[in-house]
């Protein structure tokens, strides 16, 4: 019994050293956990059902049912400063943060937050109402503003959440957002407007049909190839930049893209059509309304909670809506984008800042508009900023002094697929040369080669490519002994033979208005036939005559229209002829036109004083007729109907001045364009122009300030244009990439005076 006794004392002290050893235990280990972080909640919650954790600090999450992406444990825990990340330098803290825990689970639908908050935290006179949750984002390892509603009676910020996270109470610390601002505005503004440096590599500059002509971008705009396609690629304008733009369509199709407000950031798709002329250019401008859309987002992106591609586009219309008769805004725009004036930008931007009704109403739109933050903001916070002259005046200067060079910009979608070669090799083209020793007709392939002389005579003033046939017609007149000789010959190409097909016509040159000479010359469809005009000095009439077959240089036939016809064109649908009558003594002009068996003559406009018609040109389908009048450029139908006028003395400008047409008129192949040549009288300088028959979209083609360009010729295919510039030298135009290079130079002492495509 005593050892018995023995060892249950034995036991028993073990027993009481365990137990005291454990007792230790959690004495020890209660020392080492803070009381804080004794506040936490672990609760089971059932997806279908829902739940409610609480802490006593008056903390609460709340999980509807179904919110829940399955059955899970929630916790939430109070957590010491030590183990809080820190807060940047323009928030303040005004209470505990609490770290969310979901589990296996996440938030398919938002859970309901509330955390309480410390009053007497608050600095610099911020009011409760300005205290809003944040939370801390992990990959940016920063702070961010989340908002949400504060209840003032119990000191708690209520706000519906989406994802479990770190969370805080704090307000802005106005007074280091300040010095921020001053410090960047003193050593970084430009950094800080140009902030938006975006798409670098996700903005394709080229494919195998696309290519994106970024000369006149000015760093403004980016264009980019975002879908493929032969026919109809995706395309895309980008503005990279920390203003707004308006951008518009140019050339190259008909409506797309919509014009558009583009802000920081901002882009905008659309489908193009490669079967539309190349260059697609679109125009990006610093307009007005651009300018009020700027100073709006720079007042926002002043403030706290927002960067510069925190701020949307349909934000800041919604605000610019609201406040459209705000005078400090509209004075701000006038000095950037009219007077260039920075410091006076600044000015009315402070005052506004200043002044507590306009900046209450700001508040009040940027809170309708959901702007964030603005909750948060207060008047007297703006107040603040407002007095930080230095920083709304540097940010002015820079943007006043960008755009006093830069107002607008240009991207050009060029279409890289209908010549991979980029050489139209298998084409020709005829041009007459005036020289010193008389007039030479010569061809030459349109990709500079195989130049060949086939006639040199000494007056030859026009000539006319048949449509099938290896020949060309020309009209030669000369004056030898006091006499006039002018016939129309004809040139076998492949021999070089000449035959006479028409005259020569001979009267005494001496003897004024007593002789013929011929113009306007045309070939048939099937070339079996050539229509032109003569004049006859002794009936001081022209007449419209043609041969048929014109092998038969004796079978010329008088068609029933007589009196001052000019500028004759055939229709390539029926051989009907189109001509221009000058009736002298009502000083006007008619468009008239007969077929080409002499019936079914028809007056088409009629003579009206001070009607100057010139260069009628059918269509290729010939269902239309393009004539000049005066500046304008009319498109009617045959028979008088829909007349509409796609350009007039309004159309032709640029930024060297207004240009006059000068007729020329030439359709291209599809018949989506007209080409002819326009003046600039105040200098020597005539350009190209090309103008949309849809819509009259008007685009100076060669846009070369003192230079003359004459001549246009749209080649079969509607690929190349081909033009002559300061009358010596022939160029082509690629109307895919939009480029134009020089074919051939004549000495300076020649003269091109006609240019034509082969058929």
């Amino acid at each position: 019994m005593g050892i018995m006794s023995r060892n249950s004392i034995i036991r028993s002290l073990i027993t009481l050293g365990i137990l005291i050893a454990i007792s230790c235990s959690f004495v020890n280990l209660s020392n080492l956990i803070p009381p804080a972080a004794t506040q936490e909640t672990f609760v089971a919650i059932t997806a279908s059902q829902g739940g409610e954790l609480t802490l006593p600090d008056k903390t609460v999450l709340n999980i509807p049912a179904g919110s829940l992406q399955n059955d899970t444990q929630v916790s939430i825990r109070k957590v010491v400063d030590t183990g809080i990340p820190g807060v940047q330098e323009e928030m303040s803290k005004v209470g505990a943060a609490y770290q969310i825990n979901l589990g296996s689970s996440s938030l398919v639908k938002p859970a309901t937050l509330e955390i309480p908050f410390d009053p007497t935290l608050l600095k610099n006179g911020t009011k409760p109402g300005q205290v809003f949750l944040s939370y801390f984002d992990e990959v940016a390892q920063k702070w961010v503003f989340a908002g949400g509603k504060v209840d003032t009676n119990r000191n708690v910020v209520v706000l519906e959440i989406t994802h479990a996270s770190l969370w805080m109470p704090v307000t802005w610390n106005w007074g280091a957002w300040i010095a921020v601002l001053n410090k960047l505005g003193q050593v970084g503004i430009v950094n800080w407007i140009q902030a938006v440096q975006l798409l670098t590599t996700s903005c394709p500059q080229t494919g195998n049909y696309v290519k994106v002509d970024s000369s006149q971008e000015l760093n403004m705009i980016q264009g980019c190839v975002d879908q493929e396609d032969s026919q109809h690629p995706v395309l895309r304008i980008v503005n990279p930049k920390s203003f707004y733009y308006e951008i518009m369509p140019i050339s190259g199709g008909n409506g797309y893209p919509d014009d558009t407000m583009l802000g920081p950031g901002d882009d905008v798709k659309f489908t193009a059509s490669t079967s539309d002329p190349s260059p697609l250019i679109v125009e990006a401008q610093i307009t007005q309304k651009a300018g009020w859309f700027l100073v709006i987002h720079e007042i926002i992106s002043m403030l706290p909670g927002l960067d510069q591609l925190g701020i949307k586009s349909s934000q800041v219309a919604c605000v610019a809506q609201r406040l459209s008769d705000v005078s400090y805004f509209a004075s701000a725009v006038e000095s950037l984008l009219v007077d260039h004036n920075g410091a006076a930008a600044a000015e009315s931007i402070s005052k506004f800042m200043l002044d507590a009704n306009a900046v209450q109403r700001f508040l009040t739109a940027a809170d309708t508009c959901d702007i964030l933050p603005a909750p948060t903001w207060s008047p007297e916070g703006i107040e603040q900023i407002g007095a930080a002259v230095s920083t709304i005046m540097s940010s002015s200067d820079y943007i006043a002094n960008y755009f006093a060079q830069n107002s607008g910009a240009q991207v050009s979608f060029k279409w890289n697929l209908l010549r991979p070669d980029s050489s139209p090799s298998e084409e020709e083209l005829g041009f007459l040369i005036t020289t010193d020793n008389g007039n030479s007709l010569k061809v030459i392939n349109a990709d500079g080669t195989g130049e060949r002389e086939l006639l040199n005579f000494s007056s030859i003033s026009e000539f006319a490519w048949a449509n099938k046939e290896a020949k060309i017609a020309f009209i030669e007149q000369n004056t030898e002994g006091g006499t006039k000789k002018t016939q129309i010959e004809l040139v076998d190409l492949p021999s070089g033979n000449v035959s006479t097909l028409v005259g020569p016509e001979q009267t005494p040159f001496k003897l004024l208005g007593t002789y013929f000479y011929f113009h306007d010359i045309h070939w048939s469809l099937d070339d079996q036939s050539l229509f032109f005009i003569a004049w006859d000095g002794r009936a001081q009439g022209h007449t419209i005559r043609y041969l048929s077959p014109v092998s038969d240089s004796g079978n010329q036939v008088s068609l029933p229209a007589q009196g001052s016809l000019w500028s004759l064109d055939v229709s390539p649908k029926d051989n009907r002829l189109v001509f221009r009558k000058w009736w002298n003594g009502a000083i006007a002009d008619s468009l008239e036109s007969i077929g080409a068996d002499g019936t079914e003559a028809a007056v088409i406009l009629q003579p009206d004083p001070g009607r100057m018609i010139s260069s009628p040109k059918w269509s290729p389908d010939g269902s239309q007729i393009a004539v000049q009048d005066k500046s304008s450029i009319y498109i009617i139908n045959p028979d008088g109907s829909n007349i509409r006028r796609i350009a007039d003395e309004n159309s032709f400008k640029n930024q060297q001045g207004a240009y006059v047409p000068m007729g020329d008129l030439s359709w291209s192949p599809d018949g989506k364009w007209i080409i002819l040549t326009a003046e600039l009288k105040s200098i020597n300088d005539d350009d190209i122009w090309m103008v949309s028959t849809s819509d009259g979209t008007v685009k100076d083609l060669t846009n070369s300030p003192g230079d003359v360009e004459t001549n246009p010729s749209w080649s079969p295919d509607g690929e190349w244009i081909a033009f002559v510039r300061n009358k010596n030298t022939i160029w082509i135009y690629d109307t895919s990439t939009n480029e134009a290079k020089t074919l051939l130079e004549e000495p300076s002492s020649n003269s091109i005076d006609k240019l034509i495509w082969k058929p």
